[in-house]
C-alpha cells in the first residue's frame, strides 16, 4: 500500500517511518518477525524501482528520493543567502500549517476532529500510536510547502482518511451518550451531506469565466507578446496559454518534448526549482543555470513587496519588457482594481 501511494504522490513514502516504528515497537521481542519486515520492504522496492527508473529516464529525476531531498537543498541554499530564514521558515511554515489545518476542517470535519484529537490520546495503544505518527509524519511535506509561501491546501488532502478516523471517535461518543442512536446517526450524516453541498456550492468555480478566458487566450496566443501576472483572478488562468497552444497539435496525446512552445511569455513567481528542458544530445530533461538565475531575478524584481504605486509598477514593467497588459474587473494587485 505505502508503495502505491508513493507512485501517486511521492509523500506516501514516508509512510515507510511509522509503520516500521510502530512495527518494532510492537514486535520487538519477536526476531523472526524481522523477516517479514524485510520481505515487505523488498517488495516495496521492487514496485518502486521500475517506476522510479522509467521517470529518470523521461524526466531526469526519480520523483521520489530527488523530491524528498529537495527540501532540505532548498533549506540549506536559503540560510547561507540569509541567516534568517530559518526563524522565517519557521514561523510561516507553522502560522500557514495551523491555518490551513484550520480551513480543510470546513465543513465537515469542523466539530469531528478537533474531539477526536483530544479524544485519541485516551487509553493509548500501538493503534493509537500509528495514526498520530502517521498525521506527524505527513505533516512535514505540508510544513515545507507552507514554509515557502505556497498557498494550497493540497498537502493536507492525505491526512482526510486520518480524519475521518478521528471522527469515528466523536461519533461514538455521541452514540454512546444519547438513547436514540438511530435519530443521532441520522442528523449527524444528514447534517454532514447538507453542510458540504452548501460549501461546493458556495466554492464553486466560475465556468464562465475560464471558458471565457480560454476562448481570449486561443485568439491572442498565436501573437508574440510577453504580459502582466495580475490576470491571475482564480488561480491558473495564464496556464491557458499552455493548453490554447495545443489547437494546432495534428496528433493528441504527445510527449511533453513534442509540446509546442508558447508565444506568449510572462514574469513567474517562483522558479528556483527551474524549469527542465529536453537536451537532444543527451536524451534527458536539464536545466539552465543561468537561464534559472536571470528567472529569479525577474522574478523577484516583478513581485517585489516595496512596489506599491503604479509609477514605480510600470518601471518594473519596461524594464522586463512587457508588452501587452491583461487585465479583468477583479485582478489579484490593489495597485489596478
Amino acid at each position: 500500500i505505502v508503495a502505491l501511494l508513493a507512485i501517486v504522490r511521492y509523500e506516501g513514502l514516508l509512510m515507510i517511518i511509522p509503520i516500521s516504528i510502530v512495527f518494532f515497537i510492537r514486535f520487538r521481542k519477536q526476531k523472526k518477525d524481522l523477516i517479514k519486515y524485510i520481505i515487505c520492504i523488498s517488495i516495496v522496492i521492487l514496485i518502486l524501482f521500475p517506476m522510479a527508473y522509467l521517470r529518470n529516464e523521461t524526466i531526469g529525476q526519480d520523483g521520489f528520493i530527488s523530491h524528498i531531498s529537495h527540501g532540505p537543498k532548498y533549506y540549506q541554499s536559503e540560510i547561507q543567502d540569509n541567516s534568517s530564514a530559518l526563524a522565517d521558515f519557521i514561523y510561516l511554515g507553522s502560522i500557514n500549517l495551523v491555518k490551513y489545518l484550520g480551513w480543510i476542517q470546513i465543513p465537515s470535519f469542523i466539530i469531528f476532529v478537533p474531539l477526536g484529537i483530544i479524544l485519541i490520546f485516551k487509553n493509548i495503544d500501538y493503534k493509537k500510536i500509528t495514526i498520530i505518527l502517521s498525521i506527524l509524519i505527513m505533516l512535514i511535506p505540508a510544513f515545507y510547502g507552507y514554509s515557502r509561501e505556497i498557498q494550497d491546501t493540497k498537502y493536507l488532502y492525505v491526512l482526510y482518511p486520518i480524519f475521518c478516523v478521528l471522527a469515528c471517535f466523536t461519533f461514538k461518543i455521541f452514540l454512546e451518550r444519547f438513547r436514540r442512536k438511530n435519530l443521532i446517526f441520522y442528523m449527524i450524516i444528514g447534517g454532514i451531506i447538507l453542510s458540504s453541498i452548501i460549501f461546493v456550492e458556495w466554492k464553486s468555480i466560475d465556468n464562465e469565466h475560464y471558458a471565457e478566458t480560454f476562448e481570449i487566450f486561443t485568439e491572442i496566443g498565436q501573437k508574440e507578446m510577453k504580459v502582466n501576472t495580475e490576470l491571475w483572478t482564480y488561480g491558473g488562468e495564464l496556464t491557458y496559454f499552455s493548453w490554447a497552444s495545443l489547437g494546432n497539435v495534428d496528433e493528441f496525446p504527445i510527449l511533453h518534448k513534442e509540446m509546442p512552445t508558447p508565444k506568449i511569455t510572462w514574469t513567474p513567481r517562483d522558479k528556483r526549482g527551474g524549469v527542465p528542458e529536453w537536451n537532444e544530445q543527451t536524451k534527458q530533461w536539464d536545466v539552465n543555470i543561468d537561464e534559472l538565475d536571470i528567472k529569479i531575478k525577474e522574478s523577484a524584481e516583478y513581485y517585489n513587496p516595496q512596489i506599491n504605486n503604479l509609477k514605480d509598477y510600470f518601471h518594473v514593467l519596461e524594464k522586463q519588457q512587457i508588452t501587452h497588459l491583461l487585465l479583468d474587473e477583479n485582478n489579484n494587485s490593489p495597485l489596478i482594481n
